[in-house]
């Protein structure tokens, strides 16, 4: 999985728009990270990574990061909706606790969390099928909720 760079949205956050697009320190990181992949030698044990496809959020600060990476790994990108960040503030529907150590109580998450992360279930099982047929990794491209909630 990759984040997008960062949109125009996280440096004004008086903008509403949940579709921003990439700044040109987006733009940058994005084009850094495909170099970053088609270029890094090797993995801890030696083996290159070798991305076989990219699935990208629909959003276009996503699709505006994942152009850059499939030009430098010369493959193709499919728009996978699953991918899509949430259209609401994920941190507002979690649980929180004065520490880590804190005995935190059941937790029943509100409906629009519990769909969302559905949502992120579907896109990590259609992400591991994907590479299950062809062989190969495939590097999601995606948001930060949505990322965050498929490690939940």
């Amino acid at each position: 999985m990759a984040r997008h760079g960062q949109s125009r949205w996280q440096v004004d956050r008086d903008d509403d728009d949940w579709n921003s697009p990439l700044t040109d320190l987006g733009q940058r990181q994005a084009q850094l990270l495909g170099t970053w992949l088609a270029t890094h030698p090797s993995l801890d044990n030696g083996s290159r990574l070798e991305v076989g496809s990219i699935r990208v959020s629909p959003l276009k600060r996503a699709q505006q990061t994942a152009v850059p990476l499939a030009e430098a790994l010369q493959i193709g990108h499919e728009t996978d909706a699953y991918l899509r960040e949430a259209d609401f503030y994920v941190s507002e529907h979690l649980p929180s606790a004065a520490s880590p150590y804190q005995a935190m109580p059941i937790y029943k998450p509100p409906p629009i969390y519990a769909a969302f992360k559905q949502q992120a279930q579907a896109a990590l099982y259609a992400l591991v099928a994907d590479a299950e047929t062809s062989g190969q990794p495939v590097l999601g491209v995606s948001h930060g909720g949505l990322i965050s909630t498929m490690l939940r």
